[in-house]
């Protein structure tokens, strides 16, 4: 990680933001979420999923290092609606009309992190760090100029993220709570998405990690 040197790394502000005992550096914090992350090499779910709150559809979500992305979702009699495949750059669309392929210019994304809801670990500039009773907030510049601010709350767990641009414009992010262990790892049970004014809601009814999923999950045949 390249610290800068324009702008303080640690920042203590606030009162009621002031630590109590003794707390991690940033450092200590960034080689907690890396350990986590690293230790789910893949993983599987099935949820519930509503955009918007226009009612709730089935999804069973695969994501495999590196890179690697299927998802099935389906309404609530269990019939498919459409499927995406994302391997290597290239995502696949699949619907009862057909089949879209696109390579698309997807920014540096960990798959396995955005699906499971672990936190985006990416080499970046730390900007600024603070510490106190309530947990840590980490400010990252990332390739690209993209800024990313983390809210961890105990255990060094998400809570909320969000990224910003250049010009400060909030861009997207993700809210996370309803904690629970599976295997040696926290993943929450809840999660929020939202980008650029959309808002996708997703409940976890369960969560698999390190089975070792086999490569024709993830296969795509492009025509």
């Amino acid at each position: 990680m390249r610290w800068t040197q324009a702008v303080p790394v640690l920042v203590l502000t606030g009162c009621s933001f002031l630590p109590r005992g003794p707390s991690l550096g940033p450092d200590e914090v960034v080689a907690r979420l890396r350990a986590s992350a690293r230790y789910v090499r893949d993983f599987e779910a099935e949820a519930e999923v509503s955009k918007g709150g226009a009612g709730w559809l089935r999804a069973h979500i695969w994501a495999a290092r590196p890179g690697r992305l299927r998802i099935e979702v389906s309404d609530p009699l269990r019939i498919r609606t459409f499927e995406v495949l994302v391997r290597d750059g290239l995502v696949v669309l699949r619907t009862e009309g057909g089949e879209v392929n696109m390579r698309l210019p997807l920014p540096p994304l960990d798959l396995v992190a955005l699906a499971s809801g672990l936190p985006d670990v990416r080499d970046g500039e730390l900007l600024s760090f603070r510490s106190g009773r309530g947990g840590y907030e980490l400010t990252m510049r990332r390739r690209g100029g993209t800024v990313h601010r983390m809210s961890l709350g105990k255990r060094c767990l998400l809570i909320r993220e969000e990224y910003r641009g250049e010009d400060g414009i909030l861009l997207g992010g993700r809210t996370l709570d309803e904690y629970e262990r599976i295997g040696k790892v926290r993943l929450p049970r809840r999660m929020s998405l939202f980008w650029e004014g959309g808002k996708v809601e997703v409940r976890f009814l369960w969560q698999k990690v390190n089975q070792g999923l086999s490569e024709n999950l993830f296969e795509l045949e492009v025509g």
